[in-house]
């Protein structure tokens, strides 16, 4: 299967999360009024939570 002829370049589903994620971010920051310091607690939360529960589903 040719990937760039059928227009699968596997870079877009990853280009998409990313945009979709920054875009998310700045929605929740205006939307709550968090501050930078507040939105970077915010996501290492996330960040923990999603370890924890990757490491529980695993092991």
């Amino acid at each position: 299967m040719n990937w760039f002829r059928h227009g699968l370049a596997p870079w877009k589903p990853v280009h998409t999360l990313l945009f979709a994620d920054k875009k998310v971010f700045f929605w929740i920051k205006d939307k709550l009024g968090l501050s930078d310091y507040q939105m970077a607690a915010l996501l290492w939360l996330k960040g923990l939570v999603t370890g924890v529960l990757l490491g529980v589903w695993l092991f």
